[in-house]
């Protein structure tokens, strides 16, 4: 039973990539308690494995719910374009005039191609206009995850944007 239930645990991280960053902190708050239930205890409990599982799709259900502009899924029609921009501490990018700039996540590693961690204490509730300035931040709790030098993080966002010039 532990085998089977490992098994559709790791199906759900393999699937995990892609997904809202709201769902993907469920996933990443599982994943750490399953590890920690394992070296403590040596097994799981099913009743709390499955109450997490219905959090998990209680979430994506909203999510879905609310429309694909939240579910961080960019719409068939939307003539969004998903751009990448990475920077250490200090960096700043700038929006284009006639752009608007929607942030869909932002992740953190301890520098060039290492893992990231998906940054969930940064919020990003309105888009940001032509002239707007995009700062990396001077540090984040994920941050301190993966590297103790506060110079050394990298920060990579990824954007919609959205031609307004039209």
């Amino acid at each position: 039973m532990l085998s089977v239930c490992l098994y559709i645990f790791g199906m759900q991280v393999h699937f995990a990539q892609g997904v809202h960053p709201e769902v993907q902190v469920k996933i990443d708050s599982l994943q750490q308690w399953i590890q920690t239930e394992l070296q403590t205890k040596g097994s799981i409990d099913q009743a709390i494995l499955e109450d997490w599982n219905k959090r998990i799709r209680e979430t994506q259900e909203r999510l879905s719910r609310e429309g694909t502009a939240k579910s961080g899924l960019v719409p068939r029609e939307s003539k969004a374009e998903v751009k990448t921009f990475s920077g250490f501490v200090g960096t700043s990018f700038r929006v284009p005039e006639g752009k608007r700039w929607e942030v869909r996540k932002v992740t953190v590693s301890g520098g060039m191609g290492e893992y990231q961690i998906l940054v969930t204490s940064l919020r990003f509730d309105k888009p940001l206009d032509a002239g707007e300035v995009l700062a990396t931040p001077s540090f984040t709790a994920e941050a301190s995850l993966v590297t103790e030098d506060q110079s050394t993080p990298m920060y990579t966002f990824e954007i919609l944007e959205y031609d307004v010039s039209k």
